[in-house]
């Protein structure tokens, strides 16, 4: 240009009319739904409030989670190592692990010993907590007394008591007023399993989450599975990809439901409904995926496929 002209600007591509503008309501329509029940909110959630200039929302309280163990063979972690009968109470910590992840407040209680006397007082104080959840004592043993004290206090509103699930067939589960309880198995891997299966659902649902269960997906399995008995079987297995990118899962472990191995590195469950014929290698089995990024559904009243309640009451 020559000196004393106005400045130019020359565009090499042609400009389309409104590019690069952002029109009102492009983003956000008036009267549209920013969020809605059962969801939970995100970091992106967060910021599109506060874009609309929305500085409170009505959310639902963590419930508080009382964990009550009892046994006299346990001791509590750090007590030193265990004499012979004795066995560390890893189960309150691990649950405790597990309310936290789901997003609850967990309270762990003092080991309740087996005297039927102080497992009534430890039940009776721990229900000041949304939901008490125990484990141990909820067989039939002449020592197992939280089962029917536990039944004693829900009375009506026990829901069941032991169901055809392995691992963990002492289950139980009732109310308290609105205090929800679960009574789960003192082995290990059943109270991790059935806490999965029963516990996490209801803390969801107490969190305002629309979708609660892990949705089953399809996988093959690469060695044969043995028929099932009159029980649903939630295998321990590990998530692995073929050469094509399929899924395939693996349950060669042990399944004892004392052996803790059989959840380290399992990052799903092989569902084995009751009566299942043998499944050979190659087989599509439904699988329950254990990470944060498994599909989940919502709950229908049939719960998981295959797990049937075996009792209403005290046996």
């Amino acid at each position: 240009d020559a000196p004393g002209d106005a400045p130019r600007v020359r565009f090499r591509v042609a400009v389309t009319a409104g590019e690069n503008v952002r029109h009102r309501a492009s983003d956000v329509a008036s009267g549209q739904l920013l969020s809605s029940p059962g969801h939970a909110l995100r970091p992106a959630d967060l910021n599109l409030l506060l874009a609309q200039g929305v500085l409170a929302a009505a959310l639902h309280r963590r419930p508080t989670v009382a964990l009550l163990s009892s046994g006299d063979e346990l001791i509590e972690p750090g007590a030193g190592p265990p004499s012979r009968g004795q066995v560390v109470n890893g189960n309150a910590w691990a649950l405790a692990a597990a309310v936290r992840e789901a997003g609850g407040v967990p309270r762990v209680l003092p080991r309740v010993a087996d005297d039927r006397e102080a497992t009534a007082r430890a039940v009776d104080e721990a229900l000041a907590a949304d939901v008490l959840v125990t484990t141990g004592g909820v067989s039939v043993g002449d020592h197992d007394h939280m089962g029917p004290t536990l039944a004693a206090r829900c009375a009506e509103t026990l829901g069941f008591w032991k169901v055809a699930l392995k691992p963990g067939k002492p289950l139980l589960y009732g109310r308290v007023g609105e205090r929800h309880v679960f009574g789960l198995p003192g082995n290990p891997v059943s109270a991790l399993v059935t806490f999965e299966l029963f516990v996490r659902p209801l803390l969801l649902r107490l969190l305002g989450h629309g979708r609660v269960l892990r949705r089953p997906t399809p996988a093959r399995v690469v060695h044969t599975l043995p028929e099932t008995g009159r029980r649903a079987e939630y295998l321990r297995a590990r998530l692995e990809h073929d050469a094509s990118g399929s899924p395939t899962v693996d349950a060669r472990r042990t399944q004892s439901s004392g052996a803790l191995t059989s959840l380290v590195g399992a990052d799903a469950l092989i569902v084995r409904p009751p009566g299942a014929p043998a499944a050979e290698a190659g087989a599509s089995v439904p699988v329950l995926l254990l990470g944060p990024d498994a599909p989940w559904s919502r709950l229908e009243p049939d719960g998981y496929a295959g797990v049937e309640l075996e009792s209403r009451g005290a046996e």
